[in-house]
């Protein structure tokens, strides 16, 4: 009885055995069509996707802690932001913000910053926003390629030194004139005046006029708005001038 055969092309036999004794397909040709690879999914995830806005509400210092605040918008299909702060280029904290939907299918929300241990000065403040996209199932994907920044110089004054200064004169061979003034403290101020080291203080005006007294010392010292004193020093008379000092 005639068999049934099936023969195979010589070639296809030999690939496939070419095949089997080098361990088979690689499996990078295994991948299922439609599947891309992690990365280029990661990639595709970020396209399109921005940080529309960032502003600033206020940023400012005090005594060493510098604080702020602002909001920014993502586009649609992103759901959050990450916010990154930094000092004179280092970086000094970072947060991740969901944000709330807009009418027009942006995301919204609002960033805090706050930190101490600045030093008096001018100094700039860096904030930089990334979109986000957080899924339902936790995981967070941050578009690096696609952030927006915004740069501001904050200036913390330098305490200064206060105290009282003051120059005499001789108008004449009767006559000196002290002027006083001050440095530091709370304006307004009030001057106070003493003549020789035994006198008696007196409120006056910044410019006040002495009998000259050779070689006697005239006392200057000032009070702030805040009942504070701030410290002076004297100046004499000799026979011919007065000492400047302050």
């Amino acid at each position: 009885m005639p068999r049934d055969t099936f023969h195979l092309p010589f070639g296809i036999l030999l690939a496939g055995l070419v095949l089997a004794a080098c361990g088979g397909v690689p499996e990078a040709e295994l991948v299922p069509m439609g599947e891309e690879p992690t990365g280029t999914r990661e990639a595709a995830l970020c396209s399109g996707l921005s940080v529309t806005d960032l502003t600033l509400n206020g940023i400012s210092t005090y005594q060493g802690e510098m604080a702020g605040n602002g909001a920014w918008t993502v586009s649609t299909s992103s759901n959050a932001a990450r916010l990154e702060f930094y000092v004179d280029g280092v970086l000094r904290s970072a947060s991740e913000e969901v944000g709330t939907p807009n009418t027009s299918g942006t995301i919204s929300g609002s960033w805090y910053f706050s930190t101490t241990g600045i030093a008096c000065g001018t100094h700039t403040f860096e904030t930089r926003a990334y979109p986000m996209v957080i899924s339902s199932s936790g995981s967070r994907t941050t578009c690096y390629e696609s952030r927006r920044t915004l740069t501001r110089s904050v200036t913390e004054a330098c305490p200064v030194a206060a105290y009282a200064f003051h120059t005499c004169v001789r108008k004449n061979s009767t006559t000196v004139e002290c002027t006083g003034g001050a440095q530091g403290g709370t304006a307004p101020y009030t001057a106070y005046w003493k003549v020789g080291h035994s006198g008696t203080w007196f409120a006056g005006s910044m410019t006040q006029t002495f009998a000259y007294a050779l070689n006697t010392p005239y006392y200057f010292q000032v009070k702030d708005a805040t009942g504070a004193w701030l410290e002076g020093y004297f100046c004499m008379c000799s026979a011919s001038s007065c000492n400047i000092c302050s």
